[in-house]
């Protein structure tokens, strides 16, 4: 899980923040963790979705997308700050139905 770094609105202590408003569902094999999803249900926000590289293209990540895609209320999910390097991420995405309805620039200033 550590090739793919979330963006820093959706980084770990982000997330910790926020995690009462989270829900995480996981994906298991052999008792190993091999995949999960981070989304907010009332929103429909994805903040982090993830499979181990060794697992990955065995439709694991479908799977979640779609587990969490039942569990929500109004059955739209939006996934923003996916990171331009992210091209696999992005087409994985585009393959299940997500659309890019614009590119965005994550900027910093350091003083």
């Amino acid at each position: 899980f550590d090739q793919a770094l979330p963006t820093y609105q959706d980084e770990n202590q982000q997330i910790i923040f926020d995690r009462e408003n989270e829900t995480i569902l996981e994906a298991f094999y052999d008792e190993q963790l091999v995949g999960y999803i981070i989304y907010h249900p009332a929103s429909g926000r994805i903040s982090q979705l993830a499979v181990h590289k060794h697992f990955q293209n065995k439709g694991i990540g479908s799977r979640l997308l779609k587990e969490a895609n039942w569990l929500l209320k109004d059955k739209t999910m939006t996934l923003i700050n996916l990171r331009a390097e992210e091209t696999a991420t992005a087409s994985f995405l585009e393959n299940r139905g997500f659309v890019n309805e614009g590119d965005q620039y994550e900027m910093d200033l350091t003083f």
